[in-house]
């Protein structure tokens, strides 16, 4: 485990790139079977743990919860909490406390009264050598370019955990993630035809007004939105990595009227397919 010294902090803390997140205190902790924390008035820092194997608990408000194998703990600074290893199956954990202008952003979108974030078998990887990455970044000393090294990786970690993570969306059940991953792929695999967004909602298994309102939370776009832009990113790479003519393009992604297609890609690009392509290979 590492701690940065709080004089260094006080000094690293108002560079840019480290004043919006970073790490105090950063450990990993395998089958720890006696380790437990008891905080009546919290930690001064907010805290991440990651359960990677084993499982332990965690009590906020008097009631204790489990935390098993891919799970995320996130303790906002000043909760009281307790939490602690099982003694039957000891977890793994690795965990980092955390402070800075954005990091209380972060505890919004989890979903009232909620503490877990659950993480997706593939993501696990990906969190380790983030981990890993804080970890020696730290290891040569608490230098002003390690801490930025640092907080850059406990930026990605949470960056992942909330916005990259399918075992997880911010405000929303995993059930709905599922339904709109489901859409999405539906639109994906159909991105050269034209669809309906009754024809996307069947493949969500929800009603049109669900559907569309879940996207709009998803996404920030409408479901004909998200797919103009799917098409649109489609057209960008045969525009970069193709002689394809700009109505050949619209073809290939479903539009019959090139001039219809140039105007959509204007409006979600900033410029004409022509100038893209220009821009992108001159």
């Amino acid at each position: 485990m590492f701690v940065v010294p709080p004089p260094v902090l006080v000094e690293t803390a108002r560079h840019i790139l480290v004043s919006g997140l970073y790490p105090t205190d950063i450990g990993w902790f395998p089958r720890a079977r006696h380790h437990a924390r008891q905080r009546a008035g919290g930690a001064e820092q907010n805290i991440l743990i990651l359960c990677t194997r084993g499982s332990g608990w965690f009590e906020i408000n008097g009631r204790r919860h489990p935390l098993k194998q891919n799970q995320t703990l996130l303790l906002p600074a000043n909760t009281p909490h307790e939490y602690g290893a099982s003694q039957r199956d000891p977890w793994s954990i690795q965990w980092v406390h955390f402070l800075g202008d954005d990091a209380a952003y972060f505890f919004t979108l989890l979903k009232s009264g909620s503490h877990i974030v659950p993480v997706a078998a593939a993501l696990t990887p990906k969190l380790n050598r983030l981990f890993a990455d804080a970890y020696e970044a730290l290891s040569g000393g608490f230098t002003q370019q390690s801490i930025i090294c640092a907080a850059q990786a406990v930026r990605h970690m949470l960056g992942l955990l909330f916005f990259n993570n399918r075992a997880f969306h911010p405000r929303t059940q995993a059930e709905s993630t599922e339904s709109l991953d489901r859409a999405t792929r539906f639109m994906r695999d159909r991105v050269d035809s034209v669809l309906t967004v009754a024809e996307m909602a069947r493949q969500a298994g929800l009603s049109v007004t669900h559907f569309t309102r879940l996207m709009r939370q998803h996404t920030g776009f409408t479901p004909i939105e998200y797919f103009i832009h799917l098409k649109m990113q489609r057209a960008c790479r045969f525009l970069m990595l193709t002689a394809l003519s700009v109505k050949e393009i619209a073809g290939r992604i479903g539009y019959d009227d090139p001039y219809y297609f140039s105007r959509l890609f204007r409006k979600v690009m900033g410029m004409s397919p022509v100038a893209y392509r220009k821009t992108k290979l001159g």
